[in-house]
């Protein structure tokens, strides 16, 4: 029996410098997306609740890797107390996103509370 590799997430995390805020932080990795993917681009993005310590963005992007067609939700959730940000990235296959979008939704409210 073979693994379903059309859905994965995974947690990076940085402690933002001051002065450093997340809008530009966004920025600056989207232009490093462009760089490195063919067809990158952001379908869509937004704010999401979490605790009253933490603010939250999602962003939603699709690219190429070679011949590879990739969907992913990016949650870059930042502790305003510490200045750490947690960056969330959950990627499928275009055909397996959306039945997978409640599930990557549900680690980042996860990960919201810490």
């Amino acid at each position: 029996m073979s693994a379903d590799h059309s859905a994965v997430a995974s947690l990076d995390s940085t402690r933002l410098p001051v002065g450093l805020n997340v809008d530009r932080y966004i920025t600056s990795v989207n232009k490093s997306y462009t760089e490195r993917y063919d067809e990158f681009k952001k379908e869509d993005s937004g704010l999401f609740a979490t605790n009253m310590n933490s603010e939250a963005r999602w962003a939603l992007y699709t690219f190429k890797d070679g011949e590879k067609s990739t969907k992913q939700v990016t949650y870059y959730i930042f502790n305003t107390e510490n200045r750490h940000l947690y960056i969330l990235s959950c990627n499928a296959i275009p055909e397996k996103f959306d039945s997978n979008r409640d599930i990557f939704d549900s680690i980042a409210r996860s990960i919201s509370k810490l």
